[in-house]
């Protein structure tokens, strides 16, 4: 049988450790499988090997030069509530000479800017509202200093005619890391989904064609967290192909009618440990095995 597990990176592991756990566990218990192992999600660990990575949420905390970007990835990561990315942002802007050269930065030959989480459609604001309900305050810091950055970018536009053309709306990517998403959008500048990349990457190297079953180590699965989830859009590309899906995930909240109306075909709780996902691995080998065709 031939076994595609990919997984999502935690603040324990990182996607590929995730994969391999399930993976060595699968292989007690069928070794003849063909097992495939890998990360997939859309964090920047996560990201596929084949090109260089820039993180922006995690650069400029020291004076050093910014980074080469030609042929490189950018990802907008998922800053978390108390990092400063307004800061960042106009350090980077101080040493790039200006938002054009921001621009120009994130637009080198051969790099492409990627959000680590494409939606929502509507910007920061549905990300600022999620984080609102945890720590209000901390949301009206985080808006308070995208709308700052906003108005310095169009203060900077209108007197150097920045951009040629604005970007139409609120685009995929513009919620990423709490907004900065949007400030590549109104720079002019195209963000990509992260995963999508990833999964036609995977489908470039073989895909689901050679792939009997695909099984995805997600995070929790619940029914409001499912319809932007990695697990689902593994499910619909999966599903094109007729390849079954199981998902594994801490926690498994939604029942098999929901389950079903996703196209994934089974679940399984595990814990996030090593030990954890290889018994889930010995599980699901003895479960869905069915010897090599």
């Amino acid at each position: 049988m031939r076994v595609l597990i990919t997984a999502e990176a935690t603040s324990a592991a990182d996607g590929g450790a995730r994969a391999h756990s399930l993976a060595s566990g699968w292989a007690q218990v069928a070794p003849e499988d063909d097992i495939r192992a890998n990360a997939l999600g859309r964090a920047a660990c996560d990201f596929p090997g084949d090109r260089p990575i820039v993180r922006i949420d995690e650069t400029w905390e020291d004076d050093n030069d910014v980074p080469d970007t030609t042929g490189c990835a950018i990802v907008l990561g998922d800053v978390a509530a108390s990092v400063d990315f307004a800061a960042r942002w106009r350090r980077l802007r101080d040493r790039c000479g200006g938002w054009s050269g921001v621009r120009e930065w994130l637009t080198r030959p051969g790099a492409q800017v990627f959000a680590a989480s494409p939606a929502p459609l509507l910007g920061a604001d549905s990300v600022l509202a999620t984080l609102a309900l945890t720590d209000p305050a901390a949301a009206e810091t985080q808006r308070r200093a995208l709308t700052e950055l906003s108005d310095d970018i169009e203060r900077d536009q209108g007197r150097r005619n920045l951009l040629a053309e604005r970007s139409r709306g609120r685009g995929r990517g513009t919620g990423a890391g709490f907004g900065i998403g949007e400030l590549a959008h109104l720079l002019g500048v195209d963000v990509h989904d992260s995963l999508a990349y990833s999964l036609r990457l995977l489908e470039e190297r073989g895909g689901w064609d050679d792939v009997d079953l695909h099984v995805h180590v997600g995070a929790n699965l619940n029914t409001w967290d499912l319809p932007d989830s990695v697990v689902a859009a593994l499910a619909r590309r999966a599903g094109a192909h007729a390849v079954p899906v199981v998902a594994v995930g801490r926690e498994i909240t939604i029942g098999a009618r929901e389950r079903g109306s996703w196209g994934i075909d089974g679940t399984l709780e595990s814990d996030d440990t090593p030990e954890a996902l290889g018994a889930a691995g010995v599980r699901l080998g003895r479960t869905w095995s069915i010897g090599r065709r």
